[in-house]
């Protein structure tokens, strides 16, 4: 069972829960890029590992990344779209 869990820096804010990850990336203000996951494989190891290595540096791009190495598929978009 997943926990919803929110986490928040400078450049990033992480929504996870049962549904999966919603991620905004916090310094693309003009676009206001955001993400989710679609898929289940993956997910739990996947927000393990997102949740062990949150840091006041992480960046949107590090989920993106942390997603595809683990094999999750994703929607990522512009909320300006």
């Amino acid at each position: 069972m997943i926990t919803k869990q929110i986490l928040e820096n400078k450049f990033i804010y992480i929504r996870i829960d049962e549904d999966g990850i919603f991620a905004r990336d916090k310094t693309d203000t003009y676009n206001d890029e955001s993400m989710y996951t679609k898929s289940k494989r993956g997910l739990k190891k996947c927000i393990e590992y997102i949740i062990a290595t949150f840091w006041d540096d992480t960046k949107f791009r590090d989920v993106i990344d942390n997603c595809e190495d683990y094999g999750v598929k994703y929607r990522r978009y512009c909320w300006m779209d």
